[in-house]
């Protein structure tokens, strides 16, 4: 049966694959393409993604597409990611994407997503060379923000799916392994105090579903792995620190929940049924072949996020966060910090990620971001 010989990767492609027979505590192990859950911009990543109410750039179209109703501009962005900088070099993320805002019909975004795990070398069991293949997942989407009246707004999106993290016809435990399609959506809603277009001073409340559809397939077998399914609710506060306006801060806190769930027997639950079912307490085990079990209940099941932006005079801009899950559900804790520089029609971030957790693979993360506007 062939192998992978990058070992690194091998284990964190297998871990992917292997999920619903591998039941391990965090998110990766309940779902399927766990890179629709990577917070794609700079800036929304440094507000420790604390970014459903707020969602008034090109990352609306991951946090919450009805973010995209309230920007009257068209603009384009890209962002480059070197992902889990501990395990591989070869690891990198990158979303692209692009606003076009029409009068009187509303927003609309085009967005795509993709992270390469590199190149792998594939040998048989006596060692024979077979070669090399490349792993990679995208995300291909669309999204649409229409504004109600003045302080309302919804918008959806849908997005194309592949996950190709493994060589076609590999035999993994007697199973003929190939990629996985699906397609998705996406359904937010916004609410802002805001009473024109000039006032500095307002709040914000935020909801959205993202990443609805059915999961991705990888075996000639019948299991079908869900896709990342989140609820995000949000609040925002605008306001302004002189009548001129010259000094803005924004302050961002949300609390999300992972709603795909995997039963104690490896089994996937719908996303219908998860929207109404997944509310309560749930075990999971290390191994399916193992008797340890561990219960996680609902406030486990909760993420938290807060973050805080400082703006002067729209050409520069201070920005810091944090980020907290249960070790049941991920284990992840960090701060996150970045800056922004605003010139005519050019906007560049930086980012970076502090864990709190020791030997945590996101640690050290560093985002770059370049926006221009159209």
């Amino acid at each position: 049966m062939p192998r992978l010989l990058n070992y690194q990767t091998g284990l964190i492609l297998l871990a992917l694959i292997l999920s619903p027979s591998l039941v391990v505590f965090s998110q990766a192990g309940m779902t399927s393409a766990p890179f629709l859950q990577i917070e794609p911009e700079t800036r929304s990543g440094s507000m420790g993604n604390a970014f459903t109410a707020l969602s008034d750039d090109n990352s609306a179209m991951f946090f919450n597409p009805a973010g995209l109703a309230f920007q009257h501009s068209n603009s384009i962005s890209i962002t480059h990611v070197n992902w889990l900088p501990s395990f591989d070099d070869d690891l990198f993320f990158d979303f692209i994407a692009y606003k076009h805002h029409i009068e009187r019909i509303g927003t609309f975004g085009f967005h795509t997503t993709y992270l390469n795990y590199g190149s792998q070398r594939q040998t048989g069991e006596n060692g024979e060379d077979l070669g090399s293949f490349k792993s990679y997942e995208l995300s291909i989407g669309f999204s649409y923000g229409y504004q109600i009246n003045q302080f309302h707004s919804f918008g959806f999106g849908l997005k194309y799916i592949k996950s190709q993290i493994i060589p076609q016809g590999l035999k993994v435990s007697g199973q003929s392994m190939s990629s996985g399609n699906s397609f998705s959506f996406d359904l937010g809603y916004l609410f802002r105090t805001k009473s024109s277009d000039s006032d500095l001073n307002f709040s914000g409340l935020g909801f959205s579903l993202t990443n609805f559809g059915q999961g991705l397939q990888y075996s000639d077998k019948a299991q079908v792995d869900p896709l990342p399914l989140m609820l995000r609710s949000g609040f925002l506060i605008n306001t302004s620190l002189d009548t001129e306006g010259y000094n803005l801060l924004r302050l961002t806190f949300d609390v999300s929940k992972l709603m795909a769930r995997i039963d104690i027997d490896g089994k996937s639950m719908s996303p219908f049924k998860a929207l109404y079912s997944s509310w309560n307490d749930y075990n999971i085990r290390y191994d399916l072949n193992s008797s340890d079990v561990q219960t996680v209940t609902l406030s486990d099941q909760l993420m938290y996020s807060m973050g805080l932006e400082y703006i002067y005079n729209t050409i520069f801009a201070l920005r810091s966060g944090f980020y907290t899950e249960s070790k049941l559900n991920g284990d992840r804790s960090y701060l996150t910090f970045g800056s922004g520089f605003m010139y005519n029609i050019f906007s560049f971030d930086f980012g970076y990620l502090y864990s709190i957790k020791v030997d945590n693979p996101i640690a050290n993360t560093i985002r770059l971001s370049l926006s221009v506007s159209l």
